[in-house]
């Protein structure tokens, strides 16, 4: 299928689904479909937590964490958000899905 802006993206398969999954958000178009992607594949009752790291002071990546709790919160997924200021943002995300049974990252920002 399509991606929003470009290739074509997979879909996850029917089925499959975690208890506890970390998100990469961004603002970006790749982040907002990490952010969907993540959505369909939490389980009821999942644990969906969205994380983004900046290292200004953030106030795109509020806005971008408060649309990807939404878009989690009309798939029925209750998520939580996490803004980490500055810092490798690699290191970020594995020190945020260490307990996580999976990790879900756009593309690239834009």
């Amino acid at each position: 299928m399509p991606g929003p802006d470009g290739p074509p993206q997979s879909s996850p398969r029917q089925g499959t689904a975690f208890s506890r999954i970390v998100c990469a958000v961004d603002g970006s178009a790749a982040g907002r479909e990490a952010a969907r992607q993540a959505a369909i594949l939490a389980q009821p009752g999942a644990e969906l937590l969205l994380v983004a790291v900046v290292d200004d002071d953030g106030g795109i990546a509020e806005q971008a964490l408060e649309e990807a709790t939404d878009l989690a919160a009309e798939r029925g997924v209750a998520a939580s958000a996490r803004l980490v200021r500055g810092g490798n943002v690699a290191h970020a995300l594995l020190d945020a899905s260490a307990d996580a049974e999976l990790l879900v990252v756009g593309e690239r920002g834009d």
